[in-house]
């Protein structure tokens, strides 16, 4: 990897980008920590991100401590390596220029090599850093910078003129933000006609009142806030299952100028407006306004783990009160998604964790198949609760072959078949395909996997199996996991069980700084460790960790 870390766009907000409509943080972009309830203390925190993964990201602070923050408690301030000259910085986790960590320094105006910026220490000492060893000093200053709309800002009063349609020239606005769908215009509030339009500059002038109070911004906030809950109910309605991640549903579906007309665009362009209406400083979370508005919208998690938003029973019942209309793709994938299909999508998760589990041709215990982290999951969809994995795999001959373990009466081993690529049922692509549509498994990452070593003998070459078991476990859990629950992989305690006892496994977790890196999870209190890169041809960290251990 360097990274399975996937970037999304996400909309602009006074030209800064806020993670409300993010579902990963790309590393090296510079952020904010704010509403954080389980420290305090680090509200108001700038940080750098070094990746991130479903609705969480890890962070580096100022003063070189790693955490892992939830996506909405962060506020997107540049995106990787987009930090203007002059702008003063600190640097932070420097491994080979140690010297250099916690000293101030600014960004030089020359270019740098791909991947870096490079940062003037005075004296003409320029280094040339990595995005991820840099920390803003001053965060607040790029967004104040940013937030700038040209000649207007948030809450200036204008006059709409020269627009095509005569019924909207002459009337008064308050101006919000910028388009999220064309960054070219500006939403703005028309009181007099109770909705928000987006227009482009030239088309307004600023109006003699002056710009609107604090009060006057109180004021259209409650009607800001039901166009959004009325766009978000159309969007949801439209889909199957009526649910969406949250931190994707607001995501462009086509780049920087969408359809403004699409459904994804106007719940984005609502959501904006409605959050442009509070002070910078204090503007609402997705996730709470949503809460306001409980009867009609329900938050959860999906059987991987993501945030969702769905329409409850009450929403459900309004939409269809008020006539919204179902597009007829939903229809063809709800009449679609049959329990043959449902088999199927478990049936592929069963095949990968075959083949990242065993070898090619060996079988391995059926408890074993069943705790794989991404069939677990998947088993907990009600559509599978009651469904035993034997009697799936008999419905698969093709693909699965059962074996009796030894000795008898003790389980089952199951193994693939010699024809299992081809028989594995493939997904249909297009509009009417099940979530996840094309064909995706096995996994394209699965074949930068590196070979386990099933017999090590050295020392170095036990150090580099478990290595590259704790790579396997990491995957199969999407890039991270609690120490613990890699301990109990059963690759990673066989080969603990051939190492020295003196050094606990997050000690040799740490000896490969560049395949891992291991953060607190301020969410529940534990430490994470993150799958960072999966290249294990560097062996001189094994090597140190060998002469230390002889010594």
């Amino acid at each position: 990897l360097p990274t399975r870390r996937e970037q999304t766009l996400c909309h602009v907000a006074g030209g800064a980008l806020h993670l409300g409509a993010m579902s990963e943080l790309s590393a090296g972009a510079q952020a904010k920590i704010r509403d954080l309830r389980t420290d305090p203390a680090l509200n108001g925190k700038a940080c750098v991100s070094l990746g991130a993964s479903r609705d969480n990201a890890t962070v580096r602070l100022g003063t070189g401590r790693e955490v892992l923050v939830p996506l909405e408690n962060l506020q997107l301030v540049a995106r990787p390596g987009q930090l203007p000259s002059g702008t003063r910085v600190v640097a932070v986790g420097l491994s080979k220029a140690p010297t250099l960590n916690f000293r101030q320094a600014c960004v030089a105006a020359s270019s740098a090599p791909e991947g870096r910026l490079n940062i003037d220490f005075g004296s003409g000492d320029i280094k040339a850093l990595k995005f991820e060893n840099v920390v803003l000093l001053d965060p607040d200053a790029i967004l104040d910078a940013a937030a700038q709309l040209g000649e207007y800002s948030r809450g200036s009063r204008i006059k709409i003129c020269n627009f095509i349609d005569p019924g909207i020239n002459g009337l008064t606005g308050i101006v919000l933000d910028r388009d999220p769908n064309d960054p070219t215009r500006l939403l703005v509030m028309l009181p007099e006609q109770g909705k928000v339009m987006a227009f482009r500059p030239e088309k307004m002038c600023k109006a003699a009142e002056g710009d609107a109070t604090s009060s006057e911004l109180g004021a259209i906030r409650p009607m800001l806030k039901d166009a959004f809950f009325l766009e978000l109910r159309k969007l949801l309605w439209s889909v199957p299952q009526e649910q969406a991640r949250l931190l994707t549903l607001l995501a462009p579906p086509g780049g920087v100028k969408a359809n403004p007309f699409s459904m994804e665009s106007r719940t984005m362009s609502a959501w904006t407006a409605f959050r442009s209406a509070y002070p910078a400083d204090d503007e609402p979370l997705m996730r709470s306004t949503l809460r306001d508005k409980a009867e009609l919208f329900a938050l959860g998690h999906d059987a991987t783990g993501n945030e969702m938003v769905a329409l409850t029973e009450a929403g459900k019942l309004l939409s269809k009160m008020e006539g919204l209309p179902e597009p007829p793709t939903k229809r063809r994938r709800v009449e679609s998604d049959s329990g043959k299909q449902g088999k199927d999508e478990l049936v592929r998760a069963l095949f990968c964790a075959m083949k990242l589990s065993a070898p090619q041709g060996q079988a391995i215990p059926m408890s074993q198949l069943g705790s794989d982290p991404r069939v677990a999951k998947l088993r907990q969809d009600a559509r599978f609760k009651k469904l035993k994995l034997t009697e799936l795999l008999r419905e698969y001959t093709l693909i699965f072959e059962l074996t009796p373990e030894a000795p008898p009466g003790t389980g089952l081993l199951v193994k693939l078949t010699e024809h299992a690529d081809a028989a594995l049922p493939q997904r249909k692509a297009g509009e009417a395909a099940p979530k996840g549509g094309g064909d995706v498994l096995p996994d394209p990452e699965q074949l930068r996997l590196p070979d386990k070593i099933e017999q090590p003998e050295t020392l170095v070459d036990k150090m580099q199996a478990l290595r590259i078991e704790i790579i396997h476990a990491l995957f199969r859990r999407d890039g991270f996991a609690e120490p613990g629950q890699l301990g109990q992989e059963p690759g990673v305690q066989k080969m603990r069980r051939m190492l020295p006892k003196n050094k606990s496994l997050l000690d040799i977790i740490r000896v490969f700084l560049d395949n891992f890196s291991v953060a607190m999870d301020l969410a529940v209190g534990k430490q994470q460790v993150q799958l960072d890169s999966m290249d294990v041809g560097d062996m001189s960290c094994i090597e140190e960790f060998v002469q230390k251990q002889l010594r």
